[in-house]
């Protein structure tokens, strides 16, 4: 198999990073291969990616998740060295055939981008409704838009590029949607296709209180919106803008 590298960006991720490393190297991953930038953390999570003996880089003041992604894998020398690059959140676990499904669907040379399959955990009556959404947007959805090529979100707790394709994305602050913005500039400099791929599961925390909710809703629309604008999408007669 062809070289494939973990990347996590974490900003006080205490609480879950631990389980995350875990399914990481269940999953088949070997420490070398992971790659955890603490973001300016004050609670230790450093401390306890270092204890899973992977590569640790540390930013003493938080940078944004998009800068310190771009400031590690340059640091790390991650384009140069793998093949792809898997981006995982710090409170991700991921399914025991999560790297094997992701390089099932990279045999496909036009492959640019492997979305994963993201399941929330469930907690309480909240995140419980969070999974039945999951199970609709990605079980259905989702298929949907990769079978027609126009995936518009790749989510940063599941995304994995192919080399060249993470080296050609412009990883800024224009936008609070990382993930939508890079996904749309994949799509926009005809980078390849982005895939939905079901057997590379995640399960993410997701919000489980209203307040927290409407907090994640408010910035992933106000996101959206931004990069409607920053794309010029509102006015373009694509698919992927009709999308």
């Amino acid at each position: 198999m062809k070289r494939l590298c973990v990347l996590i960006p974490a900003k006080d991720e205490r609480l879950g990073i631990r389980k995350t490393l875990k399914s990481i190297r269940c999953a088949g991953l070997l420490p070398l291969d992971i790659y955890v930038v603490d973001d300016g953390s004050n609670d230790g999570t450093a401390d306890i990616a270092r204890d899973f003996d992977v590569n640790v880089l540390r930013n003493p003041q938080n940078m944004g998740k998009a800068y310190a992604i771009a400031h590690a894998a340059a640091v790390s020398d991650l384009v140069r060295r793998y093949d792809y690059i898997c981006l995982m959140d710090a409170d991700t676990e991921i399914c025991g055939e999560y790297f094997q499904a992701v390089k099932r669907a990279f045999r496909d040379p036009r492959v640019a981008v492997v979305c994963g399959q993201a399941n929330s955990i469930p907690h309480n009556w909240l995140t419980a409704y969070r999974c039945l959404a999951y199970w609709l947007s990605h079980g259905i959805y989702k298929q949907g838009q990769s079978n027609m090529g126009v995936i518009t979100v790749t989510p940063g707790c599941a995304a994995s590029f192919r080399k060249h394709v993470f080296a050609e994305l412009d990883w800024n602050k224009d936008t609070i949607v990382e993930d939508m913005d890079c996904t749309i500039q994949v799509h926009r400099k005809q980078l390849g296709r982005i895939v939905y791929e079901a057997d590379a599961r995640v399960f993410t925390q997701d919000p489980s209180t209203l307040r927290d909710y409407v907090k994640q809703l408010y910035r992933w629309h106000t996101g959206a919106w931004q990069v409607g604008q920053k794309y010029a999408m509102f006015t373009g007669m694509s698919k992927i803008e009709w999308e």
